[in-house]
């Protein structure tokens, strides 16, 4: 089994906010299409709320680390961090 390989994220179906103030709750709007194409509407949102998270509220981590798991043990290439 093998999983596509993630290199970044493309935002361009995402409406990103900027970060909000610390404390303060912020939302990327996720659409169906890119947004500069008529009809996009919603999927859904993703809430950021600094310090713990930045908009767009994901970030692509490419770096390989090692599985600490159960065996057997899986080669990890990168994850994705909200």
């Amino acid at each position: 089994m093998s999983a596509s390989k993630v290199d970044a994220w493309t935002t361009s179906t995402v409406g990103v906010a900027p970060t909000p103030a610390e404390g303060e709750t912020g939302f990327s709007i996720v659409h169906d299409r890119p947004l500069v194409e008529e009809g996009a509407v919603t999927n859904g949102r993703i809430a950021v709320t600094p310090p713990e998270a930045e908009s767009p509220g994901i970030k692509v981590q490419p770096e390989s680390y090692s599985d600490s798991g159960p065996p057997p043990r899986l080669a990890l290439s990168g994850c994705l961090m909200t």
